[in-house]
């Protein structure tokens, strides 16, 4: 019976050398520079 490619269990270790730069702070701040000008000022005669 042949169960298939990943029915079993292998020793190979992965070594991760990429840097998660989405939660990198100056990624953050390039973000919310390029989007800042987007917003539009807040609108101050609603009375909440």
């Amino acid at each position: 019976m042949k169960l298939g490619v990943l029915a079993l269990p292998t020793n190979d270790q992965v070594e991760v050398l990429t840097i998660m730069r989405a939660l990198d702070p100056e990624v953050g701040d390039a973000v919310w520079a390029a989007i800042s000008p987007l917003i539009p000022p807040p609108d101050r005669t609603h009375p909440l």
